[in-house]
């Protein structure tokens, strides 16, 4: 079986497992590691070849083709999200300090809580508005940060219908690329 991926834009370089795509935003690299599906580069496209018709072979070359999807979309478009800070108890403030985000008197607690946040990611926070965009150009780095600064927040032993302040996702879309 044979799967073709158009490029549609971005540029591609294959090192032995490692696939690198470059595209206006910027680059992304992956390795894609599995002996029975194989990628190459043939003009245009990224084609990814399998050794055999089993099922588990299939579901496996066709996530590697979702993951180059993103890839692609990621260096043409970017990925964004929206978070909202949310408090009804305690005024809280955050901060970001390099890639160090920190949460002050997050209920009334005396020692702030820190996170950090991985390379990659370029985070904007408007303080006022208590929102804070979280822009990548590779999807899995804007969903780690993401996860980290919504279980920054998370909060055991009290009821969650009462007790809703926290970072929660509000929207997640594409940044444009830049011309």
């Amino acid at each position: 079986m044979r799967v073709e991926i158009p490029l549609s834009g971005a540029k591609s370089k294959l090192e032995g497992t490692k696939l690198d795509i470059s595209g206006p935003r910027g680059s992304v690299s992956r390795i894609f590691n599995h002996p029975k599906v194989k990628l190459s580069v043939e003009g245009v496209n990224v084609v990814l070849k399998m050794e055999g018709d089993k099922r588990r072979d299939k579901r496996m070359a066709f996530t590697y083709r979702a993951h180059i999807k993103n890839m692609i979309f990621g260096v043409l478009k970017g990925f964004k999200y929206e978070l909202s800070l949310v408090y009804a108890h305690f005024p809280v403030q955050m901060k970001m300090q390099g890639q160090e985000f920190s949460l002050e008197n997050f209920y009334g607690e005396k020692s702030p809580r820190k996170v950090l946040l991985p390379q990659g990611v370029k985070i904007n926070l408007l303080a006022k508005e208590k929102k804070i965009f979280i822009e990548s150009n590779d999807i899995e780095l804007a969903g780690q940060a993401v996860t980290r600064l919504e279980q920054l927040t998370r909060i055991v032993g009290k009821d969650k219908r009462i007790f809703q302040d926290g970072i929660y996702l509000v929207h997640r879309g594409s940044v444009e690329a830049v011309k």
